[in-house]
Formats: structure tokens, sequence, C-alpha cells
């Protein structure tokens, strides 16, 4: 009966904002009450009416508060059963036909007693005068976040009544967002120009405003990709769940209509929404009648105001008020918050969030500084406030301090936040429609992609055959054109408009090549080296001489934000990836087969397999692959696992098949390990977003082999030495181990580290070389965590202060806001 009483009285608040002097429009006995004595005032008929469409004899005004009186025997307080004395009241405390979710009535209105003064925590509990009620209690002073409106302790940059200050109401239609009222989408949509679009699943906005997916791709939460995921259906290329989509409830198109919402593909009345324990999620959603019991505690969830037991109560972790909507899921991993013991995924626990009072258990970084809760507990600083950062540090360092070395522990962050991407690409006859589809997508769906995930990246792309001998590769295969084993159509660079013409230009013209496998070791080589190859051969079908060479080349300096590292110039500081797409077998004139026939026909520079993986190795390049056959996969395996391109399998398999279809993990030393080579169709269609995935795939759950500290800025060598002390890593992810790599007796390295871990490092100092002068002097070093030896994953600076003479300062580590 509750939820039936409540939703007529919504319909009529809906309709004239929760206020009005409309006698014919306004239900229920919140006509005319505004919040602060503002709005219109409580007009009698409004009243009387109201009262008797709920059930009571009638209603007056006071105060400009319609009270409801004299109802007749029934469920009058709506809690399911018939009042015993037909009082017609609703129980105080009770959140009844009267009160929307989140307030109770007490006495004679709807208050919310989480913060009124008069009804602190429970009906009738009066806050003494010197006191103040802040989550339900009595206090002397307001909590922190919150502020003092009339001894309420409110937040006032999101509650709508106190919004930015003690005065200011929202308008029913807006928010309170950070102390403004704002329209804002509904919860989950994005604004897009003058529209709300759902971006986990428009094919047109996928993951941001105009991010299209291609035709033939569907969008599925904010990814194009090639199929829907598993339990969702493409309706117009949007992955949905038939199950509770209200706009294609149990089928495409089917959508409910106002009032109705989309339960187990059924459009239901709102009305019938139970919700037997008040806790704003309808008992559908908390497994009515399937006996779930979270936190296992004896009550089922659906009767249970705490249902996974972490002290906040489930209508918190519902995200709004109102029944009808889905519960929420703020990490987007299957499981609501209200059962998730870490609704943010940030690796600290709701229960330790909300003890704290000031934190956001649904959001990874509270005070949205750019450095998340994890990593600002770990350091000591104050995840609530934004000006409160993992600081800078500063030492004291006197000339040759008897005192010895100074020491102090900094805490770093070790997510790849720079890539470089290179492009290889088999560009024989057969590979027309995965080079069509590379084009077309190169600027709308790989480098948005990838830079979503990197924003910090930049791209190269080369081509290849094979050497122009047979039975390997042709001569002249379009007029005037050879074969070859190698062709850098752009370095590396972040002129995204640059690498658009080196894509354009790999099928201007195609290639041909002759027997089924190509020079890929050959053009691995070149991409690590630039070291060139050359070959003077007789051709067994025409007799003549046949000569060529690959030039030995290096990277162009004035190339816009390139690097010189490697033979397509790879940038310091870099994560290196190369993304090999082919359908072939390898050639490797080490082999010395039939098939790898190179040193048999004369072609006696040609690199083999060894060569290559070393000069891969040198530069901690990780090498993916790409195949649209199989015979290519067993070689694109062997890369990726020689360069480390591997990542645990996802519930014992790896999801590296067309559409993440399920492949079979292989060995990799002791474990069984997932190589990153990925199926793709025979016509191209999808590769993109498989480049994307594989990408972001990488970065995100590889295990680097080391981790270690440098110094960079440093002429005087105050820098002596780090020290591994701790590690979090990020949820699900091993723990790493520490090592001497150069055997000095000290720990220096952390290894088998996965992205995102949070590190710290013990700092050594110490000053042999700056004598004392006149006047305090300041240097700053800069003290960078590095991934392979090679990519910076963070970077700190250090101010060192040298004492002047006569000065008292003692050697000592200290964070920079201590610096006078």
């Amino acid at each position: 009966m509750r939820n039936s009483v409540w939703f007529v009285m919504a319909l009529g608040l809906a309709a004239c904002g929760g206020r009005t002097n409309d006698e014919g429009s306004c239900f229920g006995p919140f006509c005319g009450e505004v919040p602060d004595g503002g709005g219109v005032p409580c007009t009698a008929a409004a009243c009387n009416e109201s009262c008797r469409t709920l059930g009571y004899a009638g209603g007056a005004c006071a105060a400009d508060l319609c009270t409801c009186t004299g109802a007749a025997d029934g469920d009058a307080d709506g809690d399911g059963d018939a009042d015993a004395d037909a009082d017609a009241d609703v129980d105080d405390g009770e959140t009844g036909p009267l009160c929307p979710a989140g307030l109770s009535w007490c006495v004679d209105r709807c208050v919310d007693i989480r913060v009124d003064p008069a009804h602190c925590g429970a009906c009738g509990t009066n806050c003494a005068a010197d006191e103040v009620c802040g989550e339900f209690a009595c206090r002397f002073s307001c909590p922190d976040g919150t502020t003092n409106c009339s001894r309420s302790c409110v937040d006032l940059l999101h509650d709508p009544r106190h919004c930015g200050d003690c005065t200011t109401s929202c308008r029913d239609t807006e928010y309170c967002q950070e102390g403004a009222c704002v329209d804002v989408c509904p919860r989950e949509m994005l604004r897009c120009g003058a529209v709300c679009v759902d971006a986990r699943v428009d094919p047109d906005n996928c993951g941001g405003c105009g991010v299209a997916c291609a035709t033939d791709l569907v969008c599925a939460e904010g990814l194009c990709l090639l199929s829907c995921p598993t339990g969702t259906t493409s309706c117009s290329r949007s992955c949905v769940d038939l199950d509770y989509d209200p706009s294609h409830c149990g089928a495409c198109g089917r959508a409910c209509g106002a009032g109705e919402a989309c339960r187990t593909g059924r459009c239901i009345p709102v009305r019938d929404l139970t919700d037997s324990d008040g806790d704003t999620i309808a008992d559908l959603d908390e497994g009515v009648g399937t006996g779930v019991d979270t936190d296992r505690d004896g009550t089922p969830d659906y009767l249970d105001t705490d249902s996974d037991g972490d002290g906040i109560p489930d209508a918190l972790d519902a995200g709004d008020a109102d029944v009808a909507t889905t519960p929420a899921d703020s990490d987007r991993d299957g499981t609501p918050d209200f059962r998730d013991l870490d609704s943010d995924n940030d690796g600290v626990s709701d229960h330790d969030e909300y003890l704290r009072g000031c934190m956001d258990w649904t959001e990874p970084d509270t005070d949205r500084d750019g450095q998340s809760d994890l990593a600002e507990l770990t350091a000591g600083t104050n995840p609530c406030d934004a000006g409160s950062r993992i600081p800078e540090f500063f030492f004291i360092l006197p000339y040759h301090d008897p005192g010895g070395d100074s020491a102090g522990v900094l805490t770093f962050d070790t997510n790849i936040r720079k890539a470089d991407v290179h492009l290889s690409v088999d560009t024989t006859g057969s590979f027309s429609g995965e080079i069509n589809n590379i084009q077309s997508a190169l600027t709308t769906t790989i480098v948005p992609g990838i830079r979503a995930e990197i924003p910090d990246s930049a791209f190269g792309v080369n081509r290849f055959e094979d050497f122009p001998v047979s039975p390997f590769g042709q001569t002249s295969c379009t007029p005037g054109v050879d074969d070859a084993p190698f062709r850098l159509h752009q370095q590396v660079t972040t002129d995204v408009t640059r690498v658009q013409r080196g894509v354009d230009a790999l099928d201007a013209p195609l290639g041909c090549g002759a027997d089924l496998p190509e020079s890929d070791w050959e053009a691995l080589y070149q991409i690590a080296t630039g070291a060139g190859v050359s070959w003077s051969v007789r051709d067994p079908w025409s007799g003549r001489t046949i000569s060529g060479s690959v030039p030995a080349f290096r990277s162009d300096p004035t190339t816009p934000g390139g690097g010189s590292l490697g033979g397509v110039g790879f940038r310091d500081g870099a994560f290196p990836i190369v993304i090999h797409i082919t359908d072939a077998e390898f050639h490797d004139p080490e082999a010395r087969s039939p098939m790898d026939g190179y040193i048999a026909a004369g072609i006696t520079g040609a690199h083999t397999r060894a060569q290559t993986i070393a000069a891969l190795n040198a530069l901690h390049v990780r090498v993916m692959g790409v195949s649209t056959e199989t015979p290519a996969r067993t070689y694109l395996e062997d890369v990726a696992i020689q360069t480390g391109a591997y990542v645990p399998p996802t519930g014992g398999s790896c999801p590296m098949g067309i559409g993440g279809a399920a492949r079979s993990p292989v060995r990799v030393g002791s474990e069984m390990m997932c190589p990153l080579v990925y199926d793709a169709r025979d016509d191209g269609s999808g590769l993109a977003s498989t480049i994307v995935t594989g990408v972001t795939t990488l970065v995100g759950a590889i295990r680097l082999t080391s981790v270690s500290a440098r110094v960079r800025d440093d002429p005087h060598g105050f820098f002596q030495y780090a020290v591994p002390q701790s590690a979090t890593p990020p949820p699900g992810a091993a723990m790493p181990s520490v090592s001497d790599t150069d055997g000095d007796g000290y720990f220096d390295t952390f290894l088998n580290l996965t992205p995102g871990t949070v590190v710290r490092f013990l700092i050594i100092l110490r000053n042999d070389t700056v004598p004392r002068a006149a006047a305090d002097q300041v240097f700053t070093i800069y003290i960078q965590v590095i991934g392979d030896g090679i990519t910076v994953l963070d970077e700190k600076p250090v101010v060192i202060i040298v004492p002047r003479i006569g000065s008292t300062l003692k050697s000592a580590p200290a964070s920079a806001s201590a610096i006078p």
C-alpha cells in the first residue's frame, strides 16, 4: 500500500514542483510547504482535498503547513498492517506515504533527522542550545565538510536546500554541484551540445561527445567494438541490457511508458516497485525471492538496510532517492555499490572512506586533484583537500655534514604516462582490407582511443613485403616499384597529420610478395636499429643480378614530437610499443630450412630472429601482434613473449579472439600467460578497435620487469642512491619483489611490478661538492621512477638547501610546505 499511495502523491508534486496554490493539482500535506519559510501559502481547499485523496477525513492549514486529520480504520501509516487503534497517524520516525525518501515523519511534518536539531537522529531528540545536529547526532561543532546553518550541519557543495550558502535553495529542476545550482543531465548521462546522451552505448558519442563508431562497429561501455559483450544486445548499434533498458525492454525498440521501469525484460509500473526496507532500492534489485544475503548476517538484502555490512546505509549507496532507478555501480564492475566493499575500486575500502567523513567512496580521487585517494593516503596527504598534494620535498645539506647522509621517503605512482606506438604493416596484396580499416579509423578510433588512456602518445608507421628476389618477392611488382623488406613511411611523431599521410601511403601502391613467409624479422630489426640491409644476388628465374638496399637511417630531429632512439625515433622516457600486423609466417635466415632460404639464395645480410629479439630488447620494445591467418600466430606469439608483451589470463582464458572471444593461455616460464596477439577478420573490419584494445590492455596489465629510481639535473652529485621501501599494488595485482641489481648490498629495484602500483623509495642524499657561501644556496633536482630502464613513470622535484656560513640549520628532509 505504501508505494502505491506515494506514487499518486508524487504525480501531483511533480506537476507543481512540490509547492503550488493551484487547488486542483497539488496532493499531500506538502502543498505550500517551502524550506526556510519561502514560497506560496497553504490554501484550505487544496489542503483538504489533498488529505482526502490520501485517505484522511480532511486537513487544515497551520503556519503554511497542511496537516491531515481524522482517517478511518485501515493502513493509514502505509506499513502494510491495519492500525490497531484506527488513529490514522503515521508513526514518528517512519518514512510513510507523506514523506519522500530521505525524510521522516515527526509529530506534524517531514524532517531530515540527519541534521534537524529538534529531531536529531530520532524524532523528539532535541539538541541543546549550544549544540548542532550533524550525521544523526548532536555535536558541539559540525563535522568536516559541513557548515552550521541554523544549527543544522549541511554540505554547502551538494545540498540543494543550502547550495553555496545557508540561504540559497535550488529549483526543483536543478542540482547543487560544487556549491552552485546547475541544470545537469540525469545520472550516467553526458551533455553533448543541447542534448543528454548515454556515452556508454551511443554509437555517435561512444565514450565522449562526437566520438563516432565506424558503421560496422557497436558501442559498449564507451568503446567501439566488433560485437556486443555477453549479456547485451545490439539495438541500432547500441549494446543494451534488454532486461533493464527502459528504451529497449525485452526487445529492441520496445520502450516503457511514463511511470514505468524495465525489470527482467518487462515494463513494470513504478507503483509496483516494492521497497520493503525503505532504502530506495527496489526489492527486485536486492534479489527478493532469491535469498541473497551479501553480508551473511541472516537478513536477506531486500530487508537489510546495509546489505554489505560496510557501515554505509544502502540508501546512500543507492545513487539517488528514486526507487525506480537501478542502484549505482560507481566502478561499473557489475556489482552495485550497496553490495560492493570498494565501490570506486580505488584500493581503499568504502568503510574506511566513510569513517573519514570527507571522502567520497564512489570517486577514486575525492578532491579531484589528479592524485588517487590510495596514493594520497599512502603518502600521508589529505585526499579531501585539492590543495594538499603529495608534496615536493626539500633537504638541508650542509657541506661535509658530520652527521653523514640525509634520507627521506618519496612516494610515486607507476602508471604509464608516455607511450610511442609504431605500426608495422604487411603490405602484400592480401592485406588491402586491413590497410583500408587503419586508414579510415586512424584519427577517429586509433589515436583518440589510445590517447584517452595515455594522453602523451606518439605514433609512427612502416610497411614491409619481402626481398625482391625469387621466390621471396618480386621486382617491378608495380611498374618501377620493387618489393622491399622494409620501408619507413613515418617516424614516431605527435603530429597526427603526418601519421595519416604515412598510413595513406601503405597502399600507394601495394606490394606483391611471392612465397607465403614475409620479411617480418628484417622489418622488426630495422625498426629497432635503422642499420639498413643490402643484397646483390643472381635471380634463378631471369638469370640477371638483382641488387638493392634499405640504406641505414636515423630519425629526423626536426620531426615534431619525435625522438632519437632506435631506427624509427622512439622518444626518451616513453614506453615503446610496436604493433606488427601480418597474415604470414616469418622468414628467418637462421632457420636454414627450404622455406627460409635467404642464405641459399645469396641474401647474406638479412638479420635473424635472434639478432632482432636482442635489438628489440635492448630498447625494451614490446611487440604486439595482429593476425588474420593462423600461420602468423605462432610467430607473433613468439616475438610477443620474447619482448614481454603478455598479461595474466582473465578467468583462465585470453580474450584475444575476434570480438574478445576466448583463446587458451600459453606457458611462459613457470606461468600461464596471454601473449598480446589478437585475431582480426580477413576483411580488416574492427582492426582499429582491436589495436586500441591491445594497447590499453598492454599498459594496464603487463608486468614491468624492473622499476627503479634515478636522478636528473644533479650536476653536484647530491643524490647517492634510492632504496625500495614499500609497494601498494592496484586491486587484484601481485605484490612486486625487490632486488639488489648492482650487488652493492642495498636493494635498489622493484621486480615484476604492475603499472598503477604506488611505490615508496628511501632517497639518500649527501653534499660533498658545494661549500657554504655568504647566502643560502638553493638547488632543485628531480627524482624519477623508471620502468624497465627506459620509461619514465613518475617524477618528483626535490629542493636542496645548502646553508650559508654561520647558519645553524641542520641537515634534515622535510615537506616543501615547511619551507619558510
